[in-house]
């Protein structure tokens, strides 16, 4: 009677010890969820689709990022596994694969941000608090960027370009705790009303891959330098725009921005451009006015304003 009995409870927890973990799946398709230290600072999280053969796809190149060896993942996930928590760079990473979720904490103890990807449609959620948000791009009201959300403009009012000219809007929320998020992909919009924030892909985009960068400093140069260790340094200017330049709001006529530019050279104050920028001034408003002008230098071919041998 106990081999009769043993036999099939022996095949029974055999089967039951063999069966797979559920998948990890967002937005219906099966994913990988990978962890990379780009930096002491800087954790990368990328969560790119599996093809047929279990194979994810890869992030498409794109000019965002600098061209350079990344490091390898630190971590990888692909199914639905109990909590774990490891050591990503700097930061300690606690993941929880059921609801998605991300803690992180620095190495010196402390979460200061958690990340939780909604596995319907790949949207991401993080905490915001009521400190004040920076980044997000120049332009629109500043200081604090609390308030933004699609459609709308910062602070939850409509654009004003008569005021504000342009926002041109970057993928980066910098906050003033000391913790920064940069969305690579999918292209897409930030919603910081309320305690959590919220980035999702914009209408027509695909949820995947997602690729996120979350940064932690205690210094706003160094969230900055992170930002530049991943998209790279500005250009430096050329020479010759790195003179002085001065800007008018108002202006009574031509004539006068003239004799303004006249008394400058007359003193012998360097001065490489003098513009003005006002609505309802006549056509010439506007216009740049330079001072020393040469015709091996590409700032020659803006129109001359002042003539002087």
């Amino acid at each position: 009677m106990k081999r009769r009995f043993a036999l099939p409870f022996l095949l029974c927890c055999s089967g039951l010890a063999a069966a797979d973990p559920p998948a990890l799946q967002i937005a219906g398709r099966p994913v990988q969820l990978s962890l990379t230290a780009i930096s002491a600072h800087t954790v990368q999280i990328t969560v790119a689709p599996l093809d047929l053969y279990r194979t994810p796809q890869p992030v498409p190149d794109d000019p965002v990022l600098v061209s350079r060896v990344w490091p390898a993942p630190a971590f990888r996930l692909r199914s639905v596994l109990p909590a774990e928590t490891v050591r990503v760079g700097g930061m300690q990473v606690t993941v929880t694969p059921e609801s998605l979720k991300l803690s992180f904490a620095r190495s010196s103890g402390g979460q200061f941000q958690q990340i939780a990807i909604d596995p319907k449609d790949g949207s991401v959620s993080f905490h915001i608090g009521s400190e004040p948000l920076f980044g997000l791009g120049e332009g629109g009201p500043q200081f604090d960027r609390h308030g933004l959300y699609p459609g709308n403009d910062l602070n939850g009012g409509p654009h004003n370009p008569a005021v504000f000219i342009d926002h041109l809007r970057i993928p980066l929320v910098i906050g003033s705790s000391g913790w920064a998020i940069f969305a690579r992909t999918p292209s897409g919009t930030f919603d910081l009303r309320g305690v959590e924030g919220l980035f999702r892909g914009a209408e027509g985009q695909p949820a995947l891959p997602l690729d996120l960068s979350v940064m932690a400093a205690d210094q706003p140069a160094l969230l900055l330098a992170e930002y530049a260790g991943l998209t790279g340094f500005p250009s430096l200017p050329p020479l010759w725009a790195l003179g002085y330049q001065q800007s008018h709001r108002v202006l009574l006529s031509q004539e006068r921005m003239l004799a303004i530019a006249r008394r400058l050279r007359d003193d012998k104050l360097p001065c490489d451009v003098s513009f003005t920028w006002e609505p309802g001034l006549p056509r010439w408003a506007g216009t740049w006015a330079m001072a020393r002008l040469n015709s091996t230098r590409p700032s020659s071919r803006i129109r001359k304003r002042i003539s002087r041998s």
